[in-house]
């Protein structure tokens, strides 16, 4: 029997976390004594009127624990969203939620982050146009912007508040394979939030569907969902962001129907992940001169650079393996590269390095997803 998605768990492996239940919310608390600054979750819909209270699907349930264990408490607001019709009562309950969950004591009222999910974006609006000054942030996660032009009971859209909200930082979820009647107003919201100079962040899954962190359990799903957890507890923790750039070179190296690639060792943020040979360039380093570095201790193999083939770029937050808070921003170059070593077999030469396998790996294998790769490997195939 197939399980229904609103009863699907998040792909992220969390350790449980026994909220209290209390009328209208479920409210998740870290370990220790707070009080704790707040993020309020606010489930998607329209969804039937006989099925479990959104507050506690599994989905919620995992969000819940995996902001508790950042130091966030997250409180699950449950809502009557079983039709349009039900917006202003939904926009009420949500409201009385809010409310409740700052009052609690052990909550730290003066800093709140809300985030809606799915169909919840259409309640999204009423919290931009007016910006309450304990509000520090709003994520939106492969939200529905706009209602039916029939609905006259939908409350103001997102995007006709964003003017009021230019300086209130906002996380938006965009999935890829997203309905089309969704995906419009999504990127209208987006324009709108450039003209109005927004401090909206975009956390793309190129490959992923509506609720795709229920049903995608893939590398990419799971790294969204883990950027989202990171943006959210960070507008919520005070904690400084550091900028950092990198600028890295890799090579696409190919034989028929292969390509070669390395995979990341146990001491990079990827381990178990396959990407094109290459690295960081050195401060003052020539970049072919570096790449030249990097293939030799990473293949062994006598690899000739050509030409540069395109530009790889990667910006997300997320932490860095020795704690700190990163706003990183990745500009991968990528070139052609061809083996001169025809009878040789690839070898990793650097102990202890970041790469502790290479291998020619089939196109076919990772085109089909059986070969986790990162993103830089799809574009440079691409």
């Amino acid at each position: 029997m197939t399980t229904a998605t609103y009863l699907r768990r998040l792909i992220l492996s969390v350790e449980p976390v026994e909220p209290d239940r209390l009328p209208g919310l479920d409210l998740y608390l870290p370990s220790g004594n707070g009080p704790w600054p707040l993020a309020v979750l606010v489930p998607g819909g329209p969804m039937p009127a006989d099925v479990e209270p959104a507050s506690e699907w599994p989905q919620y349930e995992g969000y819940g624990a995996a902001l508790a264990a950042r130091g966030v408490a997250a409180a699950v607001v449950g809502h009557p969203f079983h039709s349009l019709e039900a917006l202003p009562k939904c926009a009420q309950v949500v409201r009385r939620g809010i409310a409740a969950a700052r009052a609690d004591r052990r909550i730290d009222a003066g800093r709140v982050v809300l985030w809606f999910f799915s169909g919840a974006g259409l309640l999204m609006g009423e919290w931009l146009d007016d910006r309450p000054r304990w509000l520090r942030g709003v994520a939106v996660t492969y939200p529905r912007l706009r209602a039916p032009l029939d609905s006259i009971a939908a409350p103001p859209a997102a995007v006709d508040a964003l003017a009021g909200a230019a300086d209130l930082p906002l996380l938006l979820t965009r999935v890829g394979r997203e309905r089309d009647e969704l995906a419009v107003a999504v990127e209208e919201f987006v324009a709108a939030a450039g003209a109005a100079d927004s401090s909206l962040r975009i956390i793309d899954v190129p490959q992923g569907q509506h609720a795709f962190d229920l049903l995608d359990d893939t590398f990419r799903s799971r790294e969204a969902v883990e950027e989202a957890l990171t943006w959210v507890s960070g507008r919520l923790l005070d904690e400084r962001v550091v900028q950092r750039q990198r600028l890295a070179a890799y090579a696409l190296v190919r034989r028929p129907d292969e390509v070669l690639l390395t995979r990341l060792a146990g001491n990079t943020p990827f381990p178990g992940q396959w990407t094109l040979p290459g690295g960081g360039v050195d401060h003052g380093e020539h970049v072919q001169d570096g790449l030249a570095r990097e293939l030799q201790e990473e293949t062994g193999l006598d690899i000739r650079i050509g030409a540069l083939r395109d530009v790889h770029t990667l910006h997300h937050t997320a932490r860095a393996p020795n704690g700190t808070l990163e706003d990183f921003h990745g500009v991968h170059l990528i070139f052609d590269g061809e083996s001169m070593s025809a009878d040789q077999q690839p070898r990793v030469v650097e102990i202890d390095g970041s790469t502790d396998a290479v291998a020619w790996v089939a196109v076919a294998d990772v085109e089909s997803g059986r070969i986790q790769v990162l993103d830089i490997v799809g574009h440079a195939l691409g």
